[in-house]
């Protein structure tokens, strides 16, 4: 027996644990599922998020960053998974990273300046400006 298989012959999670069995991975790359559209809902998930830090309602928003953050680290690995990857692809998803977490600290620091909290307000800020100007962007020479 390998040390990849387990008593009963079926391969088991490697050190890196394989999410997917082989044919729930190979229905997913065969379906209309983009790396695209894994990114349009990311965004979703964060504007979701920033309406709900408006609205004060912070677990919400809490848990709508949170998934679009999960779609976001999604759509990288499969598209390399599924082969569909392209250039635009690349540029579309940091894009969308760097607006994403920029329109959510943004709406924080909103929140901290509309309630006065001048101290806190200039904390988001700076991450959000030091997020924009990353150059580490995958197109960038």
């Amino acid at each position: 027996m390998s040390p990849e298989q387990n008593g009963n012959g079926n391969e088991r999670p490697g050190r890196g644990g394989q999410i997917l069995s082989d044919s729930a991975r190979e229905r997913l790359i065969d379906s209309r599922l983009t790396p695209n559209g894994i990114s349009m809902v990311g965004l979703i998930g964060n504007l979701a998020a920033v309406g709900f830090i408006f609205a004060d309602m912070w677990i919400a928003a809490g848990f709508a960053f949170v998934f679009g953050s999960v779609m976001d680290l999604l759509d990288g690995k499969y598209s390399r998974m599924s082969g569909k990857a392209t250039l635009f692809g690349a540029f579309l998803d940091s894009s969308l990273d760097r607006l994403e977490e920029g329109l959510v600290l943004a709406a924080i620091a909103w929140q901290f300046a509309r309630a006065g909290d001048e101290a806190n307000r200039n904390g988001p800020v700076r991450v959000s400006n030091e997020l924009f100007l990353d150059r580490r962007h995958p197109l960038s020479p």
